[in-house]
Parts: C-alpha cells; sequence; structure tokens
C-alpha cells in the first residue's frame, strides 16, 4: 500500500520521561530514543501517517481537541482512546494488531458490544467530580463486567457535566 487506508497518526508522548522539568526531559528523550523517532518518522512519512512529535501534547488532549466529534468512529491504541466517548462518538481501544488491520483495509472483527445504560439525576455538588461517577461505576462493575461494552450516560443529570467533563472521565 502507498497510504494508510484510513486517517492514522502516530504519537510520542508516552517516551518522554518526567525527572527534571520539561525542557531536560524532552532534550533527554529525543537523545534516548532518537533511533525510535527516526524510525517512526520514516514510516509514517512513507505511508502518508500523520506525526506528532515528541513534545507535541499528551495523546490524552490532542485527541479530544482534534479528532473527537459526535458520531463518528474512532480506533486507537491508546488506553484512553474510549475518553473520547464523552463527545458523542464511538472510540474503541484495540492491540496494534486489530489496528493494523483497520490500518491496511483487512477484514477487522469486533463482537457486538453489550450497552450499559446509566442514568443521572441531580447534579454533582461540592468537591464530585465526573471521575466519581465512572470510579463508582468501575467499582461496581470490574473489569469484568466492563470490558466490551458501551457505557452511555444519560438523564438529567447529564447537563451539569461539562463536555471536557465527559471527554476526560468517559
Amino acid at each position: 500500500m502507498k497510504t494508510t487506508a484510513v486517517p492514522t497518526t502516530v504519537h510520542c508522548d508516552h517516551l518522554i520521561t518526567a525527572i527534571n522539568g520539561a525542557k531536560d526531559d524532552l532534550d533527554n528523550a529525543i537523545i534516548k530514543n532518537k533511533e525510535v523517532y527516526d524510525f517512526l518518522v520514516s514510516v509514517c512519512t512513507k505511508y502518508g501517517i500523520g506525526f506528532w512529535k515528541p513534545g507535541a501534547g499528551i495523546i490524552h488532549q490532542i485527541v479530544l481537541e482534534n479528532y473527537a466529534f459526535p458520531g463518528s468512529l474512532m480506533i486507537g491504541t491508546d488506553s484512553h482512546t474510549p475518553n473520547a466517548g464523552g463527545f458523542g462518538m464511538i472510540a474503541i481501544g484495540v492491540g496494534g494488531a486489530d489496528a493494523v488491520d483497520v490500518m491496511t483495509d483487512s477484514l477487522w472483527e469486533v463482537n457486538w458490544p453489550g450497552i450499559i445504560g446509566v442514568k443521572l439525576t441531580g447534579k454533582l455538588n461540592n468537591w464530585t467530580s465526573s471521575k466519581d461517577i465512572i470510579l463508582k461505576l468501575a467499582g461496581i462493575l470490574t473489569v469484568e463486567g466492563g470490558t466490551g461494552k458501551i457505557i452511555e450516560y444519560f438523564g438529567e443529570g447529564t447537563q451539569s457535566i461539562s463536555c471536557t467533563g465527559k471527554g476526560n472521565n468517559y
């Protein structure tokens, strides 16, 4: 293939270790990971893949600011990919092999997800945040109960949660 079948990007934020401060840590990462960065740039250039260089930002926020929009589908290999669901899209976190299938237009299978509806009533107050809601739900469901599921929050309680609150915590 000359290019990927779907828009694709590579992000390098997880290769930076926070030790001495942003500038020093970025400079150290660029030296330490030069071979990796050079390889990724060459592959991205060859196949028309977008490249977010080291220091461009945390993928979790980049996804929300640049790619998440209602009614769309996103496949990502970052564990925080599902956060984009807070913006009204289906955002599925997958392993690398599944991502390659999508990028090469190969058959890609996903089990029909279960749907869990969570009706929110009232509003958040005092020191509570949207993170408290998901942590409570995670405690009830456990990992096994939430795997392979789409969790949809609805009801009047959703009105008191900001868009970024939904995106950063769901």
